[in-house]
């Protein structure tokens, strides 16, 4: 493989991994429960609530037990948790240090009941943020949640 193949693989692999300010791949907030499960991309979890929970299969990426997808009946898609495999476009994924999160996100607050939860705008998308748990220093998960709920 030449080395512009390679760059272009190699970017076109990165693209497929971005939890984007409106969504993963085919994946978007706001989206129905019907479309979000015909993308392919979601098992059946835990579908008993009011809110629909999915898990991302498993070719996606692992996630932690209490994260997921979460699907209202009426305002679809309104949260997408990260896997293993996923970042956001200004690079942070599982396993970031807290230093690193605050240089990619400058406006980063801390939620108000839970200080080990940080929040940033979805730059992009002024109808989204991206929310992130911090343990040890270290992004242990995160996600996109859309902020009118």
């Amino acid at each position: 493989m030449t080395e512009l193949a390679e760059s272009v693989a190699a970017s076109t692999d990165l693209a497929q991994r971005l939890l984007h300010a409106h969504g993963y791949r085919a994946l978007r907030l706001g989206m129905s429960e019907a479309d979000a499960v015909a993308t392919g991309l979601l098992t059946s979890d835990d579908t008993s609530g009011v809110c629909r929970f999915y898990r991302f299969a498993g070719s996606e990426g692992s996630q932690p037990k209490t994260s997921g997808v979460f699907i209202s009946p009426t305002n679809g898609v309104v949260m997408i948790g990260g896997t293993s495999k996923m970042l956001t476009p200004q690079g942070i994924w599982r396993g970031s240090e807290l230093a690193d999160l605050r240089d990619a996100y400058p406006v980063l607050r801390r939620d108000r009941l839970c200080d080990w939860i940080y929040r940033a705008a979805a730059p992009g998308n002024p109808r989204a943020h991206y929310w992130f748990t911090v343990d040890g220093g270290r992004v242990t998960d995160f996600g996109l949640q859309a902020s009118e709920l």
